[in-house]
């Protein structure tokens, strides 16, 4: 059940440094919207109760774009997204949780 929105949704746009696009293959941009508190549960529970998975989670499930398309954890583009990115991207999208 999706709990009702009780303002509208807030999505955040971040620029990859130009410097970092080579390692993350070749992504300018990522967006990430503010999670509901559905979205902070579906997290959990994937997480196990592992902390470490858990801001992964979080991260994954905050993530809706890479250069204007849409990835999302439901069809699982965004696993195809996490891999793109590889280990600094990945760190860029934490990083970039945490600042919303």
């Amino acid at each position: 059940m999706e709990t009702t929105r009780t303002r509208a949704e807030v999505t955040y746009a971040f620029n990859i440094p130009a410097k970092m696009q080579a390692d993350v293959d070749g992504i300018k941009s990522i967006t990430l919207k503010e999670l509901t508190a559905h979205d902070e549960l579906l997290a959990t529970k994937r997480s196990n109760g592992d902390a470490f998975a858990l801001a992964f989670e979080l991260a994954k499930q905050a993530l809706v774009g890479i250069d204007g398309s849409t990835v999302n954890v439901f069809d699982h583009t965004i696993d195809v997204a996490f891999g793109r990115l590889g280990p600094k991207g990945r760190a860029l999208v934490l990083s970039a949780y945490a600042k919303i």
